[in-house]
């Protein structure tokens, strides 16, 4: 169930493809209207891994961003998993500022701050 940092954030931008707007999930129809476009060998390796075509035989709910990690790593124990999730937000705050149209107003430092600090405890930790 090892994982890296890397391989988690390449699982993010696979699972952001398919919710570009970030809503933390992936919708059944989502999923069905993006699977063919432009594939990619990051996409594919992913999508195979996670079988996720099957979850979705099995249930047309969508698919949270946990519950995409933990098809991809389903031995993961918790306290791997909770590493993987602060990865996942590091990634997301990451590609939110990295945004060709990020100017660094009020507005967005806030958001990128809000993204650092799920707990709203006024700290960052990595």
């Amino acid at each position: 169930s090892r994982c890296t940092m890397e391989a988690v954030w390449q699982a993010c931008d696979v699972f952001w493809e398919f919710d570009p707007t970030h809503t933390g999930q992936i919708a059944r129809v989502d999923y069905v209207s993006r699977v063919c476009e432009a594939p990619n060998v990051m996409r594919l390796r992913f999508l195979r891994r996670a079988r996720l075509e099957n979850r979705f035989r099995d249930s047309a709910q969508p698919v949270s961003l946990g519950e995409f990690l933990r098809l991809l790593w389903p031995n993961a124990k918790d306290d791997e998993f909770k590493l993987m999730r602060r990865w996942s937000e590091l990634r997301e705050c990451r590609t939110f500022i990295a945004q060709e149209n990020f100017r660094g107003s009020d507005i967005e430092l806030n958001q990128a701050w809000n993204l650092l600090d799920p707990e709203k405890n006024g700290r960052i930790s990595a």
